[in-house]
């Protein structure tokens, strides 16, 4: 929304590279943006459901700007008493090795927990979607 989602604030969650794990960034200094910069640490976004956000200053008021934009879905989130969380902003695509043959590309990587592979392909595919009746 505003071009900051690779960099951390004050008032931001981190979400420790490789784990669920994050916590209260109340003012960036050098180390942390060392960290953020070496992919250790990530800023993150919130996942909606039931209690408060955990980050706090401008970054709360800027997801709760986002939330107000998608009550029902939000509500919803909440009313199924699904636990509010985060989610870092950026995944870190370790051991990438790629082999091509004939028309055939074949890619091998690792993620972390709670990375999706589909996402990573979104990013590098040149594709069109087709139209389907």
């Amino acid at each position: 929304m505003n071009g900051t989602w690779d960099s951390l604030l004050p008032g931001d969650c981190a979400n420790l590279d490789g784990s669920s794990s994050f916590f209260t960034v109340d003012g960036v200094n050098a180390e942390l943006q060392r960290r953020c910069n070496v992919l250790d640490i990530h800023p993150t976004g919130a996942l909606w459901g039931t209690g408060a956000l955990q980050s706090t200053g401008d970054v709360a008021e800027q997801e709760k700007s986002i939330g107000n934009c998608f009550p029902e879905f939000c509500d919803g989130l909440a009313n199924a008493r699904i636990q509010q969380t985060r989610r870092g902003l950026r995944l870190t695509v370790r051991d990438l090795t790629w082999e091509q043959n004939s028309d055939t590309l074949w890619l091998r990587f690792y993620l972390t927990r709670g990375a999706f592979a589909t996402a990573v392909l979104r990013e590098i595919a040149n594709y069109e979607e087709l139209d389907t009746i």
